[in-house]
């Protein structure tokens, strides 16, 4: 893939690179997860830290993301080298997915070459080179998804033959999505002849989710569902109820980012043990980063009450008996802003200790406000089939962390 992206270094052009990283990553998770792709071309900006100074790169999603891709050029760039003859920083990067990568020969070079006046009668540009070697295998195998293929409903618990056909395949990997970006492993090394492996359906709920059977030699043979189908569980009694994506700009400008928060409830009629669950936001559930929090041994949630988690100690309430702040070593919760605000949005997960998905709510999307100081709650409240609205709708007040939405105590 060629792409040029957007020039200068000033907010806009910096915002418009860094939305379009996310819509890469994007299409290259769902519509080639397991294809070898290398992306290159003029991409206007670093990867080690952005042209438009003092702010992050644009494509640290994608460098983040190192388990699915891997950039060629960062090491140039981190070594003071320039891919331009005007520009002091690398803007001509190669991206390469973990498949290809395997079959990189290093190092990459910036190519000099010794034409008079090169900027004025060739390029502004060095030519980047890059070796593969591909070596002189057989042709590969191929896999084959039969089942589960698209339009079935499994019920936690029950069990399902996935199955598959292969040729020159010798062990197969099974994985499961239930966006299409995050994969969890099913079952590793298994008998690729046997085309058949009985798996018992975790208790998750999606309608996009899909399996992947790949060669584990070779990651890039592989098949994945044709269609989505869906898991169901039964309604989850511990959900998340309440969360702040945004908290209000400060005196300074500057938001005080301890007073974002996620409140789990619990509905049910018994105590809940919390021990080794985990709040994640989208990076860290990937596995790129930590958990954002992880609830301690011993952290029991009552019938009827919830628990706040805030991103720094200055937010959690003198007293509060059911609050902490995120365990991750001064991270914090590290919530994106929401892309009305330039940012790519977020998606805020509560994991049991298993590492199933016990309840999520994502607003990357465009059609979802972000307001800053204005809460995201359930409709309603308390319901743990509610849908999702910004809490000033129910009894107009800003954000009730540790509290109902209507203010009374729990």
């Amino acid at each position: 893939m060629v792409l040029h992206m957007k020039a200068y270094a000033d907010s806009d052009s910096y915002l418009r690179r860094k939305g379009a990283a996310v819509c890469l990553k994007d299409y290259l998770d769902t519509n080639l997860p397991t294809q070898n792709v290398m992306v290159l071309g003029d991409w206007n900006d670093d990867v080690d830290a952005s042209i438009y100074t003092p702010y992050e790169s644009p494509y640290l999603n994608l460098v983040t993301d190192s388990a699915r891709y891997k950039f060629l050029t960062q090491q140039l760039s981190e070594s003071g080298e320039r891919s331009t003859v005007s520009n002091s920083q690398f803007i001509d990067h190669q991206l390469v997915t973990n498949e290809l990568a395997k079959y990189y020969v290093a190092p990459t070079k910036v190519i000099k070459p010794s034409i008079l006046s090169y900027k004025s009668t060739t390029s502004d540009h060095y030519p980047i080179f890059s070796e593969f070697n591909l070596g002189s295998a057989a042709q590969p195998g191929s896999v084959k998804v039969t089942a589960p293929n698209g339009g079935e409903t499994l019920n936690a618990g029950q069990t399902f033959n996935i199955t598959w056909t292969s040729s020159n395949v010798s062990q197969v990997n099974i994985t499961y999505t239930l966006d299409g970006t995050v994969w969890r492993s099913v079952a590793s090394g298994l008998t690729a002849s046997t085309g058949r492996y009985v798996w018992t359906v975790p208790s998750e709920s999606s309608t996009a989710v899909r399996v992947r059977v790949a060669d584990a030699a070779r990651a890039d043979v592989a098949d994945v569902s044709d269609g989505a189908f869906t898991l169901t569980r039964p309604t989850q009694q511990v959900f998340i109820n309440e969360y702040l994506a945004q908290p209000l700009p400060g005196p300074t400008g500057t938001p005080n980012y301890d007073e974002q928060f996620v409140e789990i409830y619990n509905a049910g009629s018994g105590s809940v043990d919390l021990s080794g669950w985990e709040i994640h936001d989208a990076k860290s559930y990937t596995g790129a980063e930590v958990a954002r929090h992880t609830f301690v041994s011993g952290t029991v949630l009552p019938a009827g009450k919830a628990y706040v988690v805030y991103s720094g100690p200055t937010a959690v309430p003198v007293g509060a008996q059911y609050a902490t702040y995120a365990n991750n070593n001064g991270y914090g919760l590290r919530f994106d802003r929401g892309v009305n605000q330039g940012g790519a949005g977020d998606i805020v997960y509560l994991v049991r200790a298993d590492g199933t998905v016990q309840d999520s709510h994502s607003y990357q999307s465009a059609s979802v406000t972000v307001e800053p100081g204005y809460s995201f709650n359930r409709s309603p409240d308390l319901s743990p089939t509610g849908t999702w609205v910004q809490g000033y709708i129910l009894f107009y007040k800003a954000s009730t962390p540790g509290k109902k939405a209507n203010g009374s105590a729990f």
